[in-house]
């Protein structure tokens, strides 16, 4: 029997969905001396406005901030999730849908509570978030989930959001 070659990474992740958005996510590799913002590439500079529009997003559900979360879609946005308070699958199509339905999913929310890692992708244009969530609810108990979410972006707007995250969890809080 041969000896088998010691473990030199390991990496612990939860669930598939996760595991396979994972390998699917590049981060650049770090440049030794970093360059001015006039001197980035295109794609630099692009990848560079979809981290800061996702961070702003984060920020924005966390606030609460209906008004700044409209400004982050393109006009015929696509957000997609495994279900939603209509039941499984969801999906809205157009700014105005996207923002009416996260208004009224926001307007349940009192004390709230997001973490997030944001990690940039092959394409400049698609970011990859793992986040969670603590959220008192106003009517009363708690949503405590976690996901994983995929941005498209066209600039520094979604183009297309889509998000996995525990649906039992879900339903059970909604």
């Amino acid at each position: 029997m041969g000896a088998t070659p010691p473990c030199r990474t390991r990496v612990v992740v939860t669930g598939l969905v996760a595991a396979a958005l994972l390998a699917a996510c590049a981060t650049p590799p770090a440049d030794p001396a970093p360059r001015a913002e006039a001197d980035a590439s295109p794609g630099e500079e692009q990848r560079a406005r979809s981290v800061r529009t996702v961070n702003a997003f984060y920020r924005s559900l966390q606030d609460r901030d209906i008004d700044h979360l409209s400004t982050l879609w393109t006009t015929d946005a696509t957000y997609r999730m495994p279900t939603s308070l209509e039941g499984p699958p969801g999906e809205l199509v157009g700014r105005e849908e996207i923002v009416s339905a996260l208004d009224d999913f926001i307007t349940r929310f009192g004390e709230t509570h997001f973490t997030w890692q944001v990690e940039p992708m092959l394409d400049p244009g698609q970011v990859m978030a793992v986040w969670s969530c603590d959220i008192d609810l106003l009517r009363g108990g708690s949503y405590r989930n976690e996901g994983v979410a995929i941005f498209e972006m066209s600039g520094d707007r979604i183009a297309v959001f889509r998000e996995y995250y525990d649906t039992a969890a879900f339903h059970d809080a909604f």
